[in-house]
């Protein structure tokens, strides 16, 4: 019986791990000036590949919502109109979905690189996805970049840190790790 329930405890905890997934996000390089108030309202360009206007609106439409959820109102400008933010995806690769599920350990990764230049916030975030449920989702990187950013620019703080730091008014820059 014992023998039983170790097997089931444990295929259940493999079965989560799939179900979890793997995604997420970091910054490469962030730059936040010192002192740091964030906006109450924000308008946002964003330019991205040409090839995937998918991804382009997913990003756009997750940014403003996570902004929002942050008490941030943001709405969407034109790229050629002046705007508070200016993000650029740089790089956009979906990975292989079936790779990642069937190989697993990294193979097939998805990836987002966006440079972002905001009021007081400037930088590249990077949004990865290498596994989950049937392979994880290449949205899920999208999303997690989103919510980075979001994230930075209502608070200040890249991610870790407990307070800004004082610096005499200059821009401090932070990197990002996984």
């Amino acid at each position: 019986m014992n023998k039983l329930l170790g097997f089931q405890g444990f295929f259940v905890f493999v079965l989560c791990g799939f179900l979890a997934g793997c995604s997420g996000a970091s910054w490469r390089t962030v730059e936040v000036e010192a002192p740091y108030k964030a906006p109450q309202a924000l308008s946002i360009a964003v330019v991205g590949p040409r090839n995937s206007p998918e991804t382009l609106q997913t990003f756009s439409q997750e940014l403003v919502d996570q902004l929002a959820g942050r008490g941030i109102r943001a709405v969407m400008a034109p790229p050629a109109a002046a705007a508070d933010a200016n993000v650029t995806i740089v790089k956009w690769d979906p990975g292989s979905r079936g790779t990642r599920w069937f190989v697993g350990f990294g193979a097939g990764k998805g990836e987002i690189v966006i440079e972002v230049q905001s009021v007081g916030v400037q930088g590249v975030a990077e949004g990865w996805v290498s596994g989950g449920f049937f392979g994880g989702s290449s949205d899920n990187a999208v999303t997690a970049a989103a919510d980075l950013i979001a994230d930075t620019i209502a608070s200040g703080l890249d991610r870790g840190q407990v307070a800004p730091q004082k610096n005499n008014g200059s821009p401090r820059a932070l990197t990002g790790s996984r």
